[in-house]
């Protein structure tokens, strides 16, 4: 007769906090009031930050710590600060439809619109 060893991980339970939403992400911290636990050892800030989260391949979401400051890793594009805006992108042609021509546009119309309520209310009044 073999005995399995369990598959189930039993949960890990934070110091600095109390564990208030259990997922698939994780445990969400509620802060303590302990002054003893408000300094954080190295291993714990790494286990409780907060995690990528990008669809992986395999399915499941990615668990990596993100980039501080950002809400992906560094292999999902945490590092990445994007592509740069107006003419130094290589992409740029004519800024038919970057964000100030879009903005004039808008303004523009909404003129238009405001000129031809105007024609309709005086055409209906009178």
């Amino acid at each position: 007769m073999s005995i399995k060893p369990s598959t189930s991980r039993p949960a890990l339970r934070p110091s600095s906090g109390t564990c208030i939403m259990a997922g698939a992400g994780g445990c969400e911290l509620k802060p303590s009031n302990n002054p003893k636990n408000r300094h954080r050892s190295p291993m714990e800030a790494a286990r409780t930050s907060p995690r990528c989260g990008a669809q992986t391949r395999s399915g499941p979401p990615c668990m990596a710590p993100a980039v501080n400051g950002k809400k992906r890793c560094r292999m999902h594009g945490g590092t990445n600060p994007g592509a740069p805006a107006g003419p130094a992108n290589g992409n740029w042609r004519h800024g038919l439809y970057s964000r100030e021509m879009l903005q004039m546009r808008r303004e523009l119309n909404a003129a238009r619109r405001g000129i031809r309520d105007m024609k309709v209310a005086k055409a209906n009044s009178g």
